[in-house]
């Protein structure tokens, strides 16, 4: 007996779902795929199960070593994020806590961008799951960071109070100093002197004198005026953070991709054309000589990679240098 349409349909729905996701997945495409990302999430319920699928997928690929064939798991999720899929979760922690470069081998620069509000949403409020991201010093830094910034929309967003977050993150700086964990200190004390935490103030002072903060990102001076500014510096802060999560996963996507009209090595959009001066890296073009120790950086436009040779003329990656701070 043949199948009427009805009974045909769901397994039709089924197959154009996964048609979707596929076109989301294709690592060839150079074009924004926004009228796939549209479908999606007019398909939310249905969607879910596939989407935390994919970033599980990725993780496992790089577990084995193995680079993830695709980019549905980018686009994924931020569609988790606009849809506040909290049981997305476990497995956007478990990929946060991948080691070292494999994080930024399926995030990229999002990690930085965009997490703390992606975070902020998924993570409800189990907020312990947070704490033991940024004690765990296995993490990569750049991840505590982001787990750091993530505090304070859950200030905001009136799930911890100020006072809360600042003992978490003083804590977290009191130990990072004890166990000599200087990849977190320097931006611990940034974001603890952004909270007017003046209770922090010694560790501060005790990170400047052991050399741990460069003064290049930031004079101690500064870190004790602002401080010092208590619940004052704090609501400066507050005005701004962005709102939480993503409301709308296609614009927040867009960002990511290349204008598909420009061509970044048409000759014509090469700022020189002397060789040693430029190098084309990330999309575009940069210095290939980072300035001299001490030189002002004029355009604030020049984009330095993390892997890239520090301004400050250290002779370190940018990551290892002030970029850690």
């Amino acid at each position: 007996m043949e199948s009427s349409p009805a009974q045909n349909s769901g397994l039709e729905d089924h197959e154009d779902l996964a048609a979707l996701l596929a076109e989301l997945n294709d690592p060839s495409s150079k074009k924004f795929p926004e009228a796939a990302l549209r479908k999606v999430q007019a398909r939310r319920m249905e969607a879910v199960p596939f989407l935390i699928a994919s970033i599980q997928n990725a993780v496992a690929g790089e577990r084995r070593g193995e680079e993830y064939p695709g980019d549905l798991h980018f686009h994924a999720i931020y569609l988790l994020a606009e849809f506040q899929v909290r049981e997305a979760l476990p497995v956007v922690i478990e990929a946060l806590s991948l080691p070292e470069e494999a994080v930024f081998d399926l995030w990229g620069d999002a990690l930085l961008e965009d997490f703390s509000q992606i975070l902020s949403v998924l993570v409800g409020d189990q907020v312990e799951v947070l704490d033991r991201l940024m004690a765990d010093r296995a993490c990569n830094e750049y991840v505590r960071w982001t787990v750091a910034d993530t505090y304070l929309f859950l200030v905001r967003d009136g799930r911890i109070t100020r006072e809360q977050a600042v003992q978490k993150l003083h804590g977290f700086l009191r130990d990072a100093l004890e166990h000599e964990d200087d990849d977190v200190i320097g931006f611990l004390a940034l974001i603890l002197s952004s909270y007017g935490a003046s209770e922090a103030l010694e560790e501060i002072r005790e990170a400047y004198r052991r050399e741990i903060i460069s003064p290049f990102f930031a004079e101690l001076e500064d870190m004790e005026q602002n401080a010092a500014k208590g619940t004052v510096a704090f609501e400066e802060m507050l005005a701004k953070c962005p709102e939480s999560g993503i409301s709308d996963a296609v614009e927040a996507l867009r960002g990511w991709f290349p204008d598909e009209e420009e061509d970044p090595l048409d000759p014509e959009l090469i700022p020189g054309d002397d060789e040693e001066e430029f190098q084309y890296s990330g999309g575009e073009f940069q210095y290939s000589t980072p300035p001299r120790a001490g030189e002002t950086i004029i355009s604030s436009d020049e984009k330095i990679g993390r892997n890239d040779p520090c301004p400050c003329g250290s002779g370190k990656k940018f990551k290892k240098c002030c970029g850690k701070i």
